[in-house]
């Protein structure tokens, strides 16, 4: 290949190899993490034994190409091979490309936004706490439709969980994130497991290709054992997706399957670690502006909202203790975290609230507008009496509270 031609080649990747140094300008699309992997390969048949990774002007960050190249770094760290990375920008150091956060509760606690973070997970509790922490994180940064936030807490845990049911790696890798102008939900996970194909090919389902293993793992009681799976995760997910007609994407082996408006099509001929280690890659969007029926998702089966359940009280009422949702009652930020979580509560189905400020000192006038002035407004006087009760709020906060619904009606009444 002459010069010209070599650089006309360049100009078409986003990601490729000089020397024994892999150049990084783009992480935006799946395609990024098959042209990882080549240049991998190309790396070790020209006999080098240490790995550079230098980045060029990356601008974005897309879970479906950052997850699972993270993974593969990490696959090969942990095989003692040095992959070093350079000129890393501040949007990746941010995701924590270069070290995926373990999901321990400490770090999950101390950590203040789990979104648009490069998680990994390692058993059973982290994965449910890293699901927690997440959907907690989307209940206060957007609302969602009703079915949204349970049917995307669904799909965390069974494709997180399936993982070690049916990957044998040792860790998982997850990242989630929020697009409010377009609403969507966007994560993707990824292991450098046996994969899809390796998987199924323990069972007596036998699949002929990884295009026929993701086929199959995709329908409904399709597992590698009956007695300790119920082969649903996949099917599931797809049905979910489907619903809500969003997007799902996957990737196992060298095969990958795209379905996007009901529609499907499968590739072929994908580069994957080796034989041993297939990979898995899940990415999957959800629109938060179109509603989930999840139990017809499911046939049938309608998942208990345990967070939901927590909240209830003898009443029937759903409490929510504001110290214990909120980080603070200073700012306009924590207002309208707390109150984009309240209408997510009542989306989930909530239909009497109790607004319990016990422990939360005084409150100030931008937290009290953007918190229940807005929420007033958004139902009306007689709807917010009718939804929510106030108790345990001290007097001058009562005055400040007052105060501020009364601005925000008065407001609200002008621009009519």
């Amino acid at each position: 290949m002459n010069s010209n031609s070599f650089n006309q080649e360049q100009d078409k990747l986003s990601v490729w190899r000089e020397d024994d140094c892999i150049i990084i300008q783009k992480l935006n699309h799946p395609k990024c993490v098959s042209q990882f992997i080549r240049a991998l390969f190309s790396i070790h048949e020209n006999g080098y034994k240490n790995i550079s990774v230098v980045f060029q002007d990356v601008k974005g960050v897309f879970p479906n190409s950052a997850v699972p190249i993270a993974a593969i770094i990490q696959h090969y760290r942990n095989l003692d091979i040095n992959i070093n990375l350079y000129d890393q920008p501040t949007i990746l150091t941010k995701v924590n490309f270069n070290a995926p956060l373990p999901a321990t509760a400490n770090i999950l606690t101390n950590e203040i936004d789990p979104l648009s973070k490069i998680w990994k997970f390692q058993d059973d509790v982290m994965e449910h706490q890293l699901a927690s922490a997440l959907i907690k994180a989307i209940r206060e940064r957007i609302q969602c439709n009703p079915g949204v936030l349970e049917a995307f807490k669904w799909c965390l845990d069974e494709v997180m969980g399936n993982v070690f049911d049916h990957s044998q790696a040792c860790e998982g890798f997850a990242m989630v994130q929020v697009h409010p102008e377009s609403k969507r939900l966007a994560v993707c996970i990824a292991d450098t497991g046996i994969g899809i194909y390796g998987s199924l090919s323990q069972s007596v389902h036998k699949p002929k290709s990884p295009v026929d293993a993701i086929t199959m793992a995709i329908k409904e009681g399709i597992t590698r054992d009956k007695t300790t799976n119920q082969g649903n995760g996949l099917w599931g997910l797809l049905e979910i997706i489907k619903d809500n007609s969003g997007s799902l994407s996957i990737t196992s082996g060298s095969a990958s399957l795209l379905i996007r408006n009901n529609e499907s099509k499968s590739f072929s001929n994908i580069p994957f670690i080796d034989k041993n280690h297939q990979g898995t890659i899940i990415d999957f969007q959800i629109d938060v502006s179109q509603d989930i029926d999840i139990k017809a998702a499911l046939g049938g089966y309608q998942p208990v909202n345990l967070f939901l359940e927590n909240l209830e009280n003898d009443t029937g009422e759903h409490c929510i203790l504001i110290k214990d949702h909120t980080s603070g009652s200073g700012t306009r930020i924590a207002g309208e975290k707390i109150r984009t979580s309240v209408i997510n509560i009542i989306n989930m189905g909530a239909s009497r609230i109790v607004l319990d400020f016990s422990e939360m000192g005084l409150i100030s006038s931008s937290f009290a507008d953007e918190f229940i002035g807005k929420l007033v407004v958004i139902y009306g006087f007689y709807g917010f009496q009718s939804i929510f009760r106030i108790k345990n709020m001290n007097e001058v906060s009562q005055a400040i509270l007052h105060r501020s619904v009364a601005q925000r009606m008065m407001n609200s009444i002008e621009k009519k």
